[in-house]
């Protein structure tokens, strides 16, 4: 069996592997963090999540993506559980 080296592209190289970009790496990953620890906590203090409205937007979210299983190209496929796709 051979095997292939491919030869990392300059960009990639540059993004993942230098030290120079440890501090953007590290601004964009503090930014990502912020913004899911709000989002949490946004959840957590919304009564459309806690409360008398309870699953409101996830009874929204799965209602529009059955709507998307029919159509000639359908946008969500339904999958059945314990078969095969190849």
């Amino acid at each position: 069996m051979r095997h292939i080296h491919y030869e990392e592209l300059a960009i990639t190289k540059f993004l993942f592997s230098s030290t120079k970009m440890a501090i953007p790496w590290t601004i964009v990953r503090l930014y990502v963090g912020w913004e899911w620890l709000s989002a949490g906590w946004d959840k957590l203090h919304n009564p459309m999540w806690w409360g008398d409205g309870a699953g409101a937007p996830l009874i929204g979210f799965v209602q529009g993506a059955v709507q998307k299983t029919s159509g000639l190209h359908p946008d969500v496929q339904m999958c059945r559980c314990g078969t095969r796709i190849s």
